[in-house]
């Protein structure tokens, strides 16, 4: 939570990464650790780690302390993810930002078991419904697991989308 902290954490993982990459440069690519707690900070280390460090994106894990890129403080990280044509990957990781009842007692129902499947995709439907990616028509997104949830709701997301 500290931006500072995790500002300097960003740079210095996206360094050992580029190290790592380096030594192995046919095996190996990465993306880069942004702290989206400072979305300018984040924009300036998303285009150092790609012009400077070579590598291919970004990694985000979900919200960040409860925060959604979808809000308009997001701007600037999306204005430099767009100018790079680098994709950003929304990786599930953080617990839910929200009191969600249904986890409840229920503590085997937190991560990979079922909420990641859940936020994740919700926080990409968040980004088209909006408006993120009619701004930024460029950008490319990744959800890993094959898409969590959203691969088994097209039928349901198109017909209700209209």
């Amino acid at each position: 939570p500290d931006t500072r902290v995790a500002v300097a954490d960003a740079q210095s993982a996206n360094d050992y990464l580029a190290s790592i990459i380096a030594q192995h440069p046919t095996r190996f690519a990465g993306l880069a650790a942004v702290a989206l707690q400072d979305p300018d900070a984040a924009a300036k280390e998303l285009a150092r780690a790609v012009s400077e460090l070579g590598l291919s994106g970004a990694l985000v894990n979900d919200h960040t302390l409860g925060h959604y890129l979808d809000e308009p403080q997001f701007a600037p990280f999306w204005d430099e993810l767009q100018r790079l044509d680098v994709p950003l990957y929304i990786h599930p990781g953080a617990i839910p930002a929200d009191d969600w009842n249904v986890l409840k007692g229920h503590p085997e129902l937190v991560g990979p078991t079922w909420s990641w499947g859940a936020t994740t995709p919700g926080h990409a439907m968040r980004l088209i419904y909006g408006g993120v990616l009619d701004l930024y028509t460029d950008t490319r997104i990744i959800l890993g697991h094959m898409g969590e949830f959203l691969t088994y709701q097209i039928a349901r997301l198109d017909h209700w989308h209209h």
